[in-house]
């Protein structure tokens, strides 16, 4: 972690010698020196700062904490982030970490209490702010998180980190324009910073639809690394731009449940049939009408027609919005008796052009053309009344 790239340094494996010889050593790296670590240099976010060595009793209770955190358990977080404090020298980082993981357990007191005592400890530590602001953004008290990120700024001006969430939370409040501008003035005091700038690069390209530039960027700093805010929004712009093998791309790496709507329509388009079923098959519909008619339209494009049928007369008991698409699967397998018969319901009270459409379709199937061509007439009467 950039944040205790001490361990990096050289020095992690000096100190394991010297901890060895001492025979304090053990598997679990639990051990610590009883002497005060080292006064080193840290890069924090682009920022030099000179602080403590950080012990590996510490860091291995980083990590317990972080990894505890992404499986959900902020309590047990918060607990490992502050046993990781009891070091020699206390760590803003590490007290910006703990008050996130309150927040998130809903210790909001504790969270606060925590926060107070790293401006104590350290009123310019760019981490606490962000923390700060992102915790108030979090309680929607949107401008006082606004005047923490902008501390943050001013804490670390090298810093991509402060701009970004300045600018995320402006967007967030529909101010295009405004959120902008933390992120062109870094970018005019800060141009060479290598993969902050790009980051900060792409942001700038993205809220002003410039495809090419994003795509420059996001190239040179790898998929990857992007998080999935700006893979969301670099696919949707490859798919506006008609790139659908760049939108495909970045569309692979989305995985969450909301994206899977986004990540099959760029894979569709990209011609990527099988690694599109692959999605469609791992998701099912959702009960809003808009995003039933969404799987539907997948459904019928890409399963066989015996499948959508099969899939479609399942999801349709507890979403009947299904009830058109169905229709059309069966008329597609030569079903029509079927498909009248699921199309009757759908004919009670004011029945939509799609679904007259698909009547009219089952008549002609069925060989009755007169009362196909009656339903038409009276379709196009029923619009010039």
């Amino acid at each position: 972690m950039p944040e205790f790239s001490a361990l990096r340094s050289g020095r992690g494996p000096q100190l394991a010698r010297e901890l060895a010889s001492l025979g304090l050593l053990t598997l679990g790296l639990t051990a610590c020196l009883a002497r005060t670590p080292p006064t080193i240099t840290r890069v924090l976010a682009g920022e030099r700062t000179q602080g403590a060595f950080v012990s590996p009793y510490a860091y291995e209770h980083y990590l317990r904490a972080e990894m505890a955190a992404a499986r959900g358990d902020h309590a047990g977080a918060a607990r490992e982030f502050a046993t990781a404090r009891l070091g020699a020298e206390d760590d803003p980082f590490l007290v910006a970490r703990e008050a996130e993981s309150l927040e998130a357990s809903g210790d909001h007191a504790r969270a606060d209490r925590v926060l107070a005592e790293g401006r104590r400890l350290d009123a310019d530590s760019e981490a606490l702010w962000l923390a700060e602001g992102r915790i108030l953004e979090a309680r929607r008290n949107l401008p006082a998180a606004a005047s923490a990120f902008e501390r943050a700024v001013e804490a670390a001006p090298r810093s991509s980190r402060g701009p970004l969430a300045l600018s995320d939370l402006r967007l967030e409040q529909g101010a295009q324009q405004s959120a902008l501008a933390p992120l062109v003035a870094y970018l005019a005091r800060a141009p060479e910073r290598g993969a902050d700038a790009l980051k900060v690069r792409l942001r700038v390209a993205l809220m002003r639809g410039a495809l090419g530039e994003a795509l420059a960027a996001a190239d040179t700093l790898g998929p990857r690394t992007l998080s999935d805010q700006e893979r969301r929004l670099l696919t949707r712009l490859a798919l506006r731009a008609r790139r659908p093998a760049s939108a495909a791309r970045f569309a692979g790496l989305l995985h969450g449940p909301e994206d899977s709507a986004l990540a099959i329509r760029a894979l569709m388009a990209a011609g990527r049939r099988e690694r599109a079923l692959s999605r469609l098959r791992g998701r099912r519909p959702a009960e809003a009408s808009g995003e039933a008619r969404r799987w539907a339209s997948f459904v019928l494009a890409l399963e066989s027609p015996e499948r959508a049928v099969a899939e479609l007369e399942d999801a349709r008991i507890a979403i009947p919005a299904l009830g058109p698409a169905l229709v059309e699967a069966q008329l597609r397998v030569g079903r029509v008796d079927a498909a009248l018969d699921s199309l009757t319901p759908l004919l009670s009270g004011q029945a939509s052009a799609d679904t007259r459409r698909l009547l009219e379709d089952g008549l002609r199937r069925a060989g009755l053309q007169a009362l196909a061509a009656e339903l038409a007439s009276r379709a196009q009467l029923t619009q010039h009344q």
